[in-house]
């Protein structure tokens, strides 16, 4: 939720659980394209990965497990990731367009790690390029704020996009909605926008203008795009939908470790947390030796006292100080916490350790981790190589599709070319990386110079001097035979 004026909120990531579904798609003319579950599972999940989870009670504790494995793969997947926009000159060489590279690093690269976070956690974003009158701009939308109307084969080919504004004046709301079906027909798109008032959160209410919005009241009713490239992308989680069977919408990383696994977790983790909270060394005094404030009939301990003492009345009516200091089951709860991390994890894609913690355990190399985690690794090349770099390259083409539809300049080039590299920092550790290099050196597939200027931080200059210092010091061996005698 992010405040718009001191009279107007913008609501995002929660109207789906609000609205009726089944009249978006009626007033938008539509057919749905999941089963009827699909947006209630959406909805499950965006909670859950905010730390509401349905089963979570008001006094328990929770680990956040789903918002850390989200948030964790999403870093290791695009950590290093670098995107390079090029045109082909002819030969094996490629020149560097600039318009492009700046439409990238300024639209996509910014915003990325954050929508792969949400799109593993909801099962997928859409991102959604349009012309503000000035520049193109791209409106990104969770999966709780984009409902599938069409496919193409594995490709989402057809959406309905929501956005909400609520107008808040003399202490009375008014909810406006925004909804944007995109429909594909045999020459392209039709894209139709429908602006809706309701003094009701939970309902569309009546048709209004666009102009009644004024942020959308350049925005046309409706608009047609030739073509073959989609005006939107969409990014969805690699794995198969096993919720709805043959539908090819993205499923949350952890949406197999909802059936009780994550609520058995988070008990094990309050039982834990109580465990330790009940078994705080304290000591029993008897309540007539603590002063008591004649006015307010409340004890006059202090913060400090009160984590040290625990108050009770004697048998015997006599002063009473006796330690309390129970027997912990730590041990217990925590290797019931690893066993429950253990199988949450193999239900979320990972490898069975990926974050069990254990403070016995010992720094390892990435390599280690490669060799120990291969599911988690594999996890993390299928979401770099079927989630992000084919969503890159549609966003790219989706971007041209609209500069194209206004006769915008700066026009991304139909013959672009899109570099992609993720690095290896999650793969391969500096040490084995470094020692790989030396390798490729001494077999001739990869020059002094290349090696000095990466791992010893010089540049060309001084890497050719050290080179040539090498050289200089470096005794010349001949055979028998080059003696000259």
């Amino acid at each position: 939720m992010s405040w718009l004026s001191s009279t107007m909120e913008k609501l995002r990531g929660w109207v789906m659980s609000i609205l009726p579904v089944q009249d978006i798609f009626k007033q938008m003319g539509v057919s749905p394209q999941s089963s009827d579950g699909m947006p209630q599972l959406v909805e499950v999940w965006r909670t859950t990965y905010q730390g509401n989870p349905p089963y979570l009670k008001s006094d328990d504790k929770s680990l956040h497990f789903p918002t850390v494995i989200s948030r964790d793969l999403a870093k290791k997947s695009i950590g290093e990731l670098t995107v390079v926009a090029s045109l082909p000159s002819g030969g094996e060489r490629s020149v560097n367009h600039e318009d492009t590279q700046r439409i990238i690093d300024k639209e996509i690269l910014p915003y990325l790690r954050d929508q792969v976070e949400y799109g593993l956690a909801m099962g997928g974003v859409v991102a959604r390029p349009w012309f503000d009158g000035k520049r193109v701009r791209i409106g990104w939308y969770t999966a709780d704020m984009a409902l599938p109307i069409a496919w193409d084969g594995k490709d989402l080919t057809g959406v309905v996009l929501i956005d909400r504004i609520t107008k808040k004046i003399a202490d009375r709301k008014t909810y406006y909605t925004k909804l944007e079906a995109i429909k594909p027909f045999d020459g392209g798109w039709i894209i139709t926008t429908k602006l809706y008032r309701s003094e009701a959160e939970a309902s569309l209410g009546t048709w209004v203008p666009l102009t009644a919005i004024p942020q959308w009241e350049d925005i046309s009713p409706e608009v047609v795009i030739t073509g073959n490239v989609c005006p939107f992308a969409y990014m969805a989680t690699p794995w198969a939908n096993n919720k709805d069977l043959g539908s090819p919408q993205g499923t949350s990383i952890f949406a197999n470790a909802m059936d009780g696994c994550l609520e058995e977790l988070d008990r094990t983790y309050t039982n834990l947390s109580w465990e330790i909270e009940a078994g705080k060394s304290k000591v029993f005094i008897d309540d007539s030796m603590v002063a008591i404030d004649p006015k307010t009939g409340k004890d006059q301990l202090d913060p400090l006292e009160r984590k040290l003492y625990r108050k009770v009345s004697s048998i015997e009516g006599k002063d009473l100080i006796e330690p309390y200091s129970p027997e912990l089951r730590i041990d217990q709860f925590n290797a019931a916490l690893k066993t429950q991390l253990s199988i949450a994890c193999m239900l979320c894609h990972l490898d069975s350790g990926a974050y069990v913690y254990d403070q016995a355990a010992n720094a390892i190399t990435a390599t280690e981790v490669r060799t120990k985690q291969q599911q988690t690794y594999g996890t993390i090349v299928d979401v770099q190589d079927q989630m992000i770099s084919p969503f890159i390259t549609d966003l790219v083409d989706s971007f041209r599709a609209i500069q194209i539809l206004y006769k915008l300049g700066g026009m991304i080039p139909l013959d672009i070319i899109i570099g992609i590299d993720y690095g290896d920092s999650v793969l391969v550790d500096e040490e084995t990386d470094r020692t790989n290099a030396q390798s490729e050196v001494t077999a001739g597939l990869r020059s002094k110079l290349s090696y000095l200027m990466e791992y010893r931080g010089m540049n060309e200059v001084e890497a050719l001097k050290e080179i040539e210092r090498i050289k200089a010091e470096t005794p010349v061996i001949t055979s028998f035979f080059d003696t000259g005698a």
